[in-house]
């Protein structure tokens, strides 16, 4: 077979099958992919948005996680805030601060109906102002004890008063009857006033 031969074969064999075979494969990619795109729109999940599927996960999640906390409430795991427990302590120290109120006043009232005792309760620190007015005021204090209707009059340096009558500004003046404290300042004429106004101070 001479060249010219062989050159007319080979365009003859290109020709006829390369081309052809080239148009066939895409084709085939064609159908491939159209095959495969079609398999994603028919999936379960492909009518809902991605965004929206992965809330709903979320969602599921978080509520697992809610009911595996309070499980574990419930069964003693995990120490949630015991609000009756927190109740029952406050109620606790307002019974313990009444009772210590009642033991001081039973200690503190006179023994006649009618009469007076006077506590003027203090820390012992005379640099205060308030201590100041107190103690200019003591002769006069201590001078309402030669009335007939009081009984005592003390200054008092204790924390026992002032936890147990809850006295918030030092000195202060408590005054009880036969029965219970009657009046409370931290005004050393006003204490006067009281006492002469609820005796027969001249």
């Amino acid at each position: 077979m001479d060249i010219e031969e062989r050159l007319k074969n080979l365009r003859q064999s290109m020709t006829t099958t390369t081309f052809k075979h080239v148009n066939v494969d895409k084709q085939s990619v064609k159908e491939n992919v159209l095959a495969r795109s079609k398999k994603r729109r028919t999936s379960p999940l492909s009518p809902y948005p991605k965004r929206l599927v992965q809330g709903l996960g979320s969602m599921v999640g978080v509520t697992i996680l809610c009911l595996l906390i309070v499980y574990a409430g419930m069964s003693g795991q995990i120490p949630f805030p015991n609000q009756s427990s927190e109740e029952n302590t406050k109620l606790e120290i307002t019974k313990e601060d009444h009772s210590l109120m009642n033991t001081w006043t039973e200690r503190s009232v006179t023994d006649a109906q009618g009469h007076y005792n006077i506590f003027i309760v203090h820390d012992g620190n005379l640099e205060t102002a308030n201590a100041n007015k107190w103690e200019d005021a003591k002769d006069e204090v201590y001078e309402l004890e030669q009335l007939a209707q009081i009984d005592r009059v003390d200054y008092v340096v204790t924390g026992e008063y002032q936890k147990a009558f809850q006295i918030e500004q030092l000195p202060t003046a408590l005054v009880f009857d036969h029965q219970e404290m009657v009046f409370e300042t931290n005004e050393p004429e006003q204490l006067l006033t009281y006492i002469s106004d609820s005796t027969d101070a001249p």
